[in-house]
């Protein structure tokens, strides 16, 4: 069956490309709503006394995509803990918020908002509200799809607002045990022969712990001991990002390149190693697979 959603995240550039990957979404629109006045334009939304959100609406097959998914995508690219707006942008058109168009709606979104502060999920009360759809004002043609008319603007206002940093660091903390946390986003450094893999030797592959992304293979570790799972190569070395630690002398850090998470170092023990790209892996960043 066809229905529609509709939720306010901050600028709302930011919030079409998380649900638009959704298989079930037929259509996405970026508009205002929940104001008083008709057809407004983008400057006069930015004036405090419009009462106009900045929103996302959502034409989609609930037979396909439950609401309940889109909550789940709604939470995972917000800062539900932010009472002015969100990142860089504060304001009320930029505050987060949930408008309902049916009674199931409203009972799934107050129960997903009182289940978050319950289990203090995001370590504070959430601001997010509730309200009853109103009517929806499409934005601007500029406004739409931004994402894709202008990547590189788009990009760069995704990092520079510092919503990528903080979705970056939320979602591994709800996601990963503290050690974990502490290796993938602050660069701890395992203890040698006192982490999970460092003397694994079964067939499978090392799969990064955020995204699950298949980083290295049991047939390129390398027999000798270092203390940590090391290798002689990654699966697709398309796949790691290799960066000089500014830091640390000598050391290049090697980190996920889908989901940016710290893995590790390229071992510089001998000139050998460094030249040959051993790659020093913290267990804590990977998840072993074994082949069945």
């Amino acid at each position: 069956m066809e229905k529609t959603a509709m939720f306010a995240g901050g600028c709302f550039w930011c919030m079409v490309e998380p649900f638009e990957k959704l298989r079930g979404v037929k259509e996405i629109k970026v508009g205002y709503s929940g104001g008083i006045t008709k057809n407004p334009t983008f400057e006069e939304v930015l004036k405090e006394e419009n009462k106009h959100f900045q929103v996302v609406k959502l034409t989609y097959d609930d037979k396909i995509l439950p609401y309940s998914k889109l909550l789940d995508i709604y939470f995972n690219n917000i800062d539900p803990t932010d009472e002015e707006g969100q990142f860089g942008d504060k304001g009320r058109c930029f505050k987060t918020a949930i408008f309902y168009y049916d009674i199931d709606q409203w009972r799934q979104g107050k129960k997903y908002i009182e289940d978050l502060e319950e289990n203090n999920i995001f370590g504070d009360l959430i601001s997010t509200k509730l309200y009853e759809a109103k009517e929806f004002y499409e934005a601007e043609e500029f406004h739409q799809n931004f994402y894709k008319k202008n990547p590189l603007l788009y990009k760069e206002y995704y990092r520079f607002s510092g919503r990528y940093e903080y979705l970056k660091r939320s979602f591994a903390k709800r996601h990963l045990s503290n050690l974990q946390y502490e290796v993938t986003q602050n660069k701890l450094r395992e203890k040698p022969f006192k982490n999970e893999y460092y003397n694994n030797f079964q067939e499978g592959v090392y799969v990064d712990i955020l995204d699950n992304t298949p980083l290295f293979s049991s047939e390129d570790k390398i027999e000798k001991n270092y203390g940590w799972p090391t290798f002689s190569k990654a699966i697709n070395n398309n796949l790691l990002k290799f960066i000089k630690d500014e830091e640390i002398v000598n050391k290049i850090e090697v980190r996920s390149k889908n989901s940016d998470i710290h893995l590790g170092y390229v071992l510089n023990d001998t000139l050998e190693d460094f030249r040959n790209k051993v790659l020093s892996i913290n267990s804590a960043a990977v998840k072993f697979i074994p082949n069945k």
